[in-house]
């Protein structure tokens, strides 16, 4: 800017413009955040954007340069084009709208094309935030929920994943150091911040309908809140007891129901609709006080349905159970003991039941059919050339134990690459019995064996799985003939291979 190399660049007609302006609107000294803040100084570039809502909160007045806006247009075609700017969409300048007390827009020629009291409506409608969050003062705003407010960045981009959560610092009034180079993993640390300051549990009430597995009691982005612009925190509800992270998930304290075979989680928050309501998210019971965020919507319930609910403790996992892991050996659940040489297990399915580190299967509860098919997995073992076979595990109809012990069995071959989802859904709901413990491929004789034990108190079934040459079958035949004469005469015979 002073000796005159800038004027090739970008920035360079928006700094002298806004300098003009500010002399213009009698202001001796104006901020850019264009060439005011020392990038490749980290310290700097931390302590600007922790920052950055206070300064905009303390200005005078704040000039937004939307260089999308083309001038010479008026009425519905500028309400169009200002509603349409990419300035609504970026991340960084959502602070930038809402921190000021008066802000000034104006276009590609730097006319003054209205305030964002003037243009409220047509912000409210670009944006989705509400009106009465648009005419200055931050009364409203820090009365907006926490699920409404991260609504408001859910369609908005950065270039950088991390700054899609420290854009939103100012906004949800935290300070945190940066670290660039962490990922989604800001958005999380982001989410611990604001629940050691606020106990408003609309930060929970985002609907999972991203995936079909379960996951944690966060959100992986602000994406997942963009449904949330019509919750707000319930005003009739008792002051709940703290909660905080800790290394088994999140330890609170939820009344639970179950509705329809499905067990929600009451929080304190509701519809803005809805004034005699709760809102609950669906949850998953792991293992003893464990739970985990089951996926789907939100549901609201009468405030009336939860009387007679218990208020219960509880774990729930921050991260999905395919980052966490279910790498402990749970009661009723499965390990695949021994593979074949040179044969390993590519996928196991459900995803949020099976641990690939440890190839250990951990049912899922799911109280919404009479038959519990979470308790069925489909494992899927690959050789390291192209061959490959898929088994089913699933509780035992004559148990050696009152429950708890597993059966497997060979899938059909006939699906080839087919999804597993879809074999999964299909053969849930059949006898699987009837399924083979062997069977004769090209690879040779395929043999599962299930082995129900009690290991440390728990029931577990180890699963070995065996290729033998093509003779062995024979050998097979006659064992099975043999052991159905000593069926039929009534002889006890112990063989031993």
């Amino acid at each position: 800017l002073l000796d005159g190399t800038g004027k090739s660049k970008v920035g360079y007609r928006k700094i002298m413009c806004c300098g003009k302006q500010a002399l213009e609107d009698g202001f001796e000294y104006f901020w850019v955040d264009t060439c005011c803040i020392d990038k490749s100084s980290s310290a700097e570039l931390s302590e600007a954007i922790n920052s950055m809502w206070r300064w905009y909160s303390h200005s005078h007045i704040c000039y937004a340069y939307l260089n999308d806006v083309y001038a010479g247009i008026d009425g519905l075609r500028l309400d169009s084009a200002v509603a349409a700017s990419e300035w609504f969409k970026r991340g960084w300048t959502l602070q930038e709208l809402l921190a000021p007390l008066s802000l000034k827009l104006y276009n590609e020629s730097w006319e003054h094309i209205g305030t964002r009291a003037s243009l409220a409506f047509t912000i409210s409608r670009a944006t989705g935030i509400g009106t009465q969050f648009l005419h200055g003062g931050h009364e409203a705003l820090w009365q907006a929920s926490i699920a409404m407010r991260m609504s408001w960045a859910s369609s908005r981009l950065t270039t950088r994943l991390e700054d899609q959560a420290y854009c939103l610092l100012g906004i949800f009034d935290i300070n945190m150091p940066l670290l660039y180079g962490e990922g989604r993993r800001a958005f999380q640390r982001l989410q611990e911040e604001i629940i050691k300051r606020s106990d408003d549990q609309s930060i929970f009430a985002f609907p999972r309908i991203q995936s079909n597995d379960t996951g944690g009691i966060f959100a992986s982005s602000p994406g997942e809140f963009r449904y949330c612009r019509n919750i707000v925190q319930n005003f009739d509800y008792a002051p709940v007891k703290p909660y905080a992270v800790t290394n088994r998930g999140l330890q609170i304290e939820f009344p639970l129901q179950k509705d329809g075979g499905e067990l929600y989680a009451r929080l304190n928050c509701r519809f803005s609709s809805e004034l005699l309501s709760s809102l609950a998210i669906p949850l998953v019971h792991i293992d003893q006080d464990q739970y985990e965020r089951d996926r789907g919507m939100v549901r609201a319930f009468g405030n009336d349905d939860w009387y007679s609910t218990v208020v219960r403790p509880m774990y729930i996992r921050l991260l999905p159970s395919d980052h966490n892991g279910t790498s402990a050996l749970n009661d009723q659940s499965c390990i695949v003991q021994t593979l074949p040489r040179g044969f390993y297990i590519s996928e196991g399915y459900p995803k949020r039941s099976w641990a690939p580190m440890t190839r250990v299967f951990t049912p899922m509860p799911d109280n919404s059919s009479q038959l519990d098919t979470s308790k069925h997995g489909i494992i899927v073992v690959r050789s390291l050339g192209s061959h490959y076979f898929r088994f089913m595990v699933f509780p035992r109809t004559k148990r050696h134990f009152r429950q708890g012990d597993f059966d497997a069995r060979l899938l059909p071959e006939d699906y080839g690459n087919s999804d597993v989802a879809d074999i999964y859904s299909q053969w849930t709901s059949k006898d699987l019995s009837k399924l083979p413990r062997t069977r004769i491929s090209e690879m040779g004789v395929i043999i599962l064996r299930a082995t129900p034990m009690v290991v440390s108190r728990k029931i577990i079934t180890r699963i070995d799985i065996a290729i033998k040459d093509k003779s062995f079958s024979h050998s097979r035949e006659a064992l099975e003939r043999g052991r159905a004469v000593c069926h039929l005469t009534g002889h006890v015979v112990t063989i031993i291979l």
